[in-house]
């Protein structure tokens, strides 16, 4: 079904990146009067991620606020609303570093009571807030390696005074920035540190150094689709990497032409440093693995439209968007991992959202459903038809934490299934009564479709198991459901200690069910051994995208047919952000995916990979609709969905994000 090869040496490499080499970015030289031209945006807002375009007016070289006097932004400065910030937004296209300096000074000291001036990186605050006052300057300034993950964004911005009197608020706010792709990493592990710069179909470059060699240059391996190809001596001058401060000893480049060129398909390359000590025998550089020849994708500034706290309600998102246009009616549904069941927010003409205020699917108390999370919809004809994440908690209780002993931390143990509802208005979502669109038979707690291979796994202490997590596409006659399995077992159903057996197949797995039988209970197959042959209930199956993948996991897959790339596309949460596939055939079996390594569109951490700094962001369920709604089909643009954890506190600071996306 899937065709998904990544060699073993590969596994786990999470820092996929676009290739690239350090740059320059100057707001007043690369000023234009096209948005996003030199990854450059000319906005207006009440806060990052919550901007909005400005206007250009080509007769003065300045873009303006099409109502609002004076909120302006030209060349080299820009003047404040009274209460809306001018922001010069500069997106990030690459992963590493940027070293951002900044000149402040106030561009007419003839009157008013001084601007606040402050720099994001996404929603946190990097600089500022600071206050200038009338006729003051700041001493020009460099804040140094600010990190960056592709698609970031870094907002330059300028507010009014405290009194929001923006009067003679014209405000010089020059910014130049030296970005440096995955140049400023520290020592990895056994003291090696480099990158890979540079991945192309003719050249691979960048550097490599390891403290144990005393300044020596040393050797690097490198593969391609997991395949070893060269092996070289990172010999080659590079002052720069002295003078920046990261080797003692020049000679650390290397350079690697292939022979013949790789072809136009996507590649991955990794790079590996040979340790000269004791310890592991290769070390992956940042940036292995790099992808070569990906598919064009460009992603705009991200905007916020739903926030945190939102009518008290919706305090933890914690599903993907499901998302169905009913009756007219934008319906966006979403999980909540607080109070355990899902919610719905009506969007507007205007994209915004209107979080509704009863839940429109509510959680069991005494079987497999504990907790419900709405994960996709599809339109049944006289009724809405949805699938949705069931978690199951020991004892039932309202919390999934175990705790061993008095004081011990929590132990979190929780039971995933798949499960049916329906709705015959979009707001209120059913398990069975009366006109259930299903077999009576089927109705709560009969309205399980999915559970996992492994019979066993409820009382697990390495976080969740089972089946869950589904997104579903029609193809042709068919549902395909794809969803995670997570194949862990525990010996002793009543121990807080679990061996995790695991038999290598966790990863996603693809079940499917005749539309004509509307996906109801009972109708869906597993995919195993090349076919749809085993019950969805407890049935065994093989996994279409294993864990092990160069994303680690493909989590909460968003697919739909698009247009523009004239194939499927599935975008997926993994380790080290968001990343693509796209499919190859589709035949009687459904769709068939590209066996290359998946292609990082969005950079940043996943939010399982740590409990996270503060400052830190962390990406979380994707979902790719068209600019018109659709889930199924999208086209040259799309709205790319998916919700924002901030660190430390994921539970209660996490916001939904949209993007445009371009293929």
């Amino acid at each position: 079904m899937a065709r998904v090869a990544m060699a073993a040496c590969v596994i786990g490499l999470l820092l996929a990146r676009s290739p690239g080499v350090a740059a320059t970015w100057d707001s007043a030289g690369q000023f234009s009067g096209t948005q996003g031209q030199s990854d450059w945006f000319y906005q207006y807002g009440s806060a990052p991620l919550r901007d909005d375009n400005l206007t250009f007016d080509a007769s003065a070289g300045t873009w303006k606020h099409p109502t609002i006097a004076y909120l302006w932004l030209w060349a080299i400065g820009g003047h404040p609303g009274p209460t809306l910030a001018a922001a010069r937004n500069w997106r990030s296209p690459f992963i590493g570093s940027a070293n951002v300096s900044v000149d402040l000074s106030d561009a007419d000291p003839n009157c008013g009571d001084g601007i606040v001036a402050s720099i994001y990186r996404n929603s946190l605050l990097v600089w500022g807030p600071t206050t200038m006052a009338n006729g003051g300057s700041l001493t020009p300034f460099t804040l140094p390696h600010v990190p960056v993950e592709r698609g970031d964004l870094l907002s330059f911005r300028i507010d009014s005074g405290a009194a929001n009197n923006n009067a003679c608020d014209a405000t010089t706010f020059r910014v130049t920035l030296d970005g440096s792709p995955n140049r400023w990493a520290a020592p990895g592990p056994e003291g090696i540190t480099g990158t890979i710069e540079q991945a192309t179909a003719t050249v691979v470059s960048g550097w490599a150094a390891d403290r144990d060699a005393n300044g020596n240059p040393i050797t690097v391996h490198i593969y391609v689709d997991g395949t070893f190809r060269a092996f070289l001596t990172a010999n080659q001058p590079r002052q720069d990497l002295v003078d920046a401060g990261l080797t003692t000893e020049p000679n650390h480049g290397f350079t690697w032409t292939p022979s013949p060129p790789l072809d136009g398909n996507l590649h991955a390359v990794a790079v590996y440093a040979i340790n000269v000590g004791g310890g592991a025998a290769g070390v992956p550089l940042v940036g292995s693995p790099s992808a070569v020849n990906p598919l064009p994708v460009s992603l705009d500034p991200p905007r916020e439209v739903l926030g945190p706290q939102t009518n008290g309600l919706i305090n933890f998102p914690d599903a993907p968007v499901g998302t169905i246009t009913w009756k007219g009616v934008k319906h966006r549904y979403l999980g909540e991992g607080h109070n355990l069941n899902s919610w719905q927010a009506i969007e507007q003409a205007d994209g915004s959202w209107v979080v509704q205020t009863t839940p429109t699917l509510t959680q069991g108390t005494t079987t497999f459903d504990d907790g419900v999370w709405l994960y996709d919809v599809v339109n049944g004809g006289t009724r809405v038809r949805g699938w949705y994440s069931a978690e199951e908690y020991r004892d039932h209780s309202r919390s999934p934490c175990v705790y061993a002993c008095t004081g011990c931390p929590c132990l979190y143990t929780t039971r995933w299934s798949i499960a049916y509802a329906e709705s015959k208005n979009g707001d209120t979502f059913a398990k069975g009564g009366n006109g259930w669109g299903c077999p009576s038979t089927t109705k709560y707690p009969n309205n399980q479709v999915i559970t996992s291979r492994v019979p066993s796994v409820l009382y697990t202490t390495t976080g969740s198991a089972g089946a869950g997590l589904p997104r579903v596409i029609q193809v042709g006659d068919f549902y395909y459901m794809y969803y995670t399995d997570l194949s862990a077992t525990d010996s002793d159903p009543n121990s807080t200690v679990d061996p995790a057996v695991s038999d290598g197949k966790s990863g996603l797995h693809v079940a499917r069910a005749p539309v004509a039988t509307y996906g109801c209970p009972g109708t869906w197959l597993k995919w195993k051994a090349g076919a749809f042959v085993t019950p969805g209930i407890g049935g065994d199956s093989d996994s279409v995208i294993p864990d092990g993948v160069p994303d680690s996991y493909a989590g909460t897959p968003s697919i739909s047919w698009n247009s523009a790339l004239n194939r499927y596309v599935m975008i997926t949460a993994g380790r080290g952000g968001f990343y693509m596939r796209t499919s190859v055939s589709v035949d009687a079996n459904g769709i068939h995916w590209d066996q290359s390594p998946p292609q990082q569109i969005m950079g940043g951490p996943e939010a399982a990979t740590s409990s996270g700094q503060p400052g830190e962001e962390f990406l979380a369920y994707p979902t790719l609709l068209s600019t018109t709604g659709d889930v199924q089909t999208t086209g040259a643009t799309a709205w790319l969905y998916y919700v924002l954890k901030r660190a430390p506190d994921q539970l209660t600071s996490r916001t939904v994000v949209r993007r445009l996306v371009r293929f």
